[in-house]
């Protein structure tokens, strides 16, 4: 047992003085920064920062934080084509279940701009609904440059009706079709 814990004690010790060399190095280079490394860091932070508002703006104009009800294959297909991430729920208006997804989703989609939500209703879209096999209602379709990736077929994935925003958050942060909020 001594033997192992030994083994252990020298894996984490080499462990952070690995770390403790790194942040040396970079407390070196900082401190040897002149006023000109100093305001090319700045602007660099700031167009960066630039970029990300613009892109969020454009995000905001082409509907991204809400959920978009669309209502035919040709819009459809053509928001799968003009975005990276798209979220799609397929539902029925007079099912309670598909409500309950609806509400869950809208909390979401405010706080990720970079995945455009629809909600198709699955009666008024056939073509769409035959083209992506959806079989029951509610689905959840997750859709990556184009391709449909994975999906939630009804509640059963979620745990239940009793589900919470963040689980399926979650699952579709699993599914690599939202960022986590940190990274925004």
């Amino acid at each position: 047992m001594s033997v192992q814990k030994a083994m252990l004690d020298n894996a984490l010790l080499a462990s952070a003085q690995i770390i403790e060399k790194t942040l040396d190095e970079k407390l070196r280079e900082m401190d040897e920064m002149t006023d000109d490394d100093y305001l090319k860091l700045k602007q660099k932070r700031l167009d960066s920062l630039k970029q990300k508002h613009s892109l969020k703006q454009e995000w905001m104009q082409k509907g991204h934080g809400k959920v978009m009800d669309v209502s035919d294959a040709k819009d459809f297909f053509q928001h799968v084509k003009d975005n990276k991430f798209v979220v799609v729920l397929f539902y029925r208006p007079s099912n309670s279940y598909c409500d309950l997804v609806l509400s869950h989703l809208q909390k979401i989609a405010p706080k990720h701009l970079e995945t455009l939500f629809i909600k198709v209703d699955g009666e008024h879209c056939p073509i769409i609904v035959e083209h992506l096999k959806i079989w029951m209602m509610p689905t959840i379709v997750c859709i990556k440059n184009g391709r449909t990736d994975d999906s939630i077929v009804g509640l059963d994935d979620l745990g239940g009706a009793n589900f919470t925003t963040a689980t399926l958050r979650k699952k579709l942060l699993g599914y690599g079709v939202i960022e986590r909020e940190d990274e925004e």
